[in-house]
C-alpha cells in the first residue's frame, strides 16, 4: 500500500510539474492570439507565468549570491519594474536572438529564454 501511495503521489507531482511548463508555442499563442473572448484569460494566465518564472529567478540569483560568492547570474538596476511588460520584453529579444542563431525555440520552455535574456541584458559588471 505504501509503494501504490507513493506511486501516485509521484506520478501527481510530475503531472503537475509538466502542466507548469510554458513552452514557446504556447507562450507566443497566449501573447498573439487576437480573440477578443479569451484575452482577458491569456493576459492573466500569462502574467501569472512570467512574473512566477522572473520572481523565481530573483529569488534564485539572491541565494546564489551567497553560494558564488558575491557573483550574481544578473544585476537587475535597483529601480528597474520587472512588470509583464518589460519581463515579455526580454523573453521576445532573446527568442530573436536565438532564432537567428539557427535555434528551434518552439521545443524549448520559456523559462529558459527569460534566464538567458536576463542573464544578457542585467549582466554584472
Amino acid at each position: 500500500m505504501k509503494k501504490l501511495l507513493s506511486i501516485i503521489i509521484l506520478s501527481f507531482l510530475y503531472s503537475n510539474t509538466v502542466l507548469a511548463t510554458l513552452y514557446t508555442n504556447h507562450y507566443l499563442d497566449l501573447k498573439n492570439n487576437t480573440n477578443k473572448e479569451t484575452k482577458e484569460i491569456r493576459e492573466y494566465t500569462l502574467k501569472i507565468a512570467l512574473m512566477g518564472m522572473a520572481n523565481a529567478y530573483i529569488h534564485i540569483n539572491h541565494e546564489l549570491k551567497k553560494i558564488r560568492n558575491g557573483d550574481n547570474f544578473f544585476c537587475l538596476p535597483k529601480n528597474f519594474p520587472l512588470n509583464t511588460k518589460n519581463i515579455t520584453s526580454i523573453i521576445d529579444t532573446q527568442l530573436k536572438i536565438d532564432k537567428n542563431n539557427g535555434m528551434d525555440v518552439s521545443k524549448w520552455p520559456v523559462h529558459v529564454f527569460l534566464f538567458e535574456g536576463l542573464k544578457q541584458t542585467f549582466p554584472c559588471k
